[in-house]
């Protein structure tokens, strides 16, 4: 996974080896003291949100903030998407540090 990671986030030097919107799941999942039947709670590996709650009750997507997406028809929102894009990077290199240190402490609790 890691090398995947790595070869994902090539030519994005902001990421660091963390994708947006991939790597907040996979490290949400990492960390069993998460609430994994609700992840709007969010925690330092980021906060997901349920845009269709009704029709579809497993489907979450990452919290894009005050960020508007029209999720039924992205088309209908699509002048947002560098607004989104920025917000969820902005995100993520603001909590790098911290995602990275939870992340090694994390793993050390489980590999030892």
């Amino acid at each position: 996974m890691g090398a995947f990671i790595k070869t994902a986030t090539k030519g994005h030097d902001w990421a660091q080896y963390f994708r947006v919107g991939d790597t907040p799941t996979v490290l949400y999942l990492v960390d069993p003291a998460n609430n994994f039947d609700d992840p709007s709670q969010g925690s330092w590996a980021g906060k997901f949100k349920k845009p269709f709650p009704e029709q579809r009750p497993f489907y979450w997507t990452d919290d894009n903030g005050d960020i508007i997406w029209d999720y039924d028809d992205p088309c209908n929102s699509w002048e947002n998407v560098e607004d989104m894009y920025a917000y969820n990077k902005n995100t993520l290199f603001e909590r790098r540090q911290n995602v990275y240190d939870e992340l090694l402490k994390k793993l050390d609790q489980l590999y030892k």
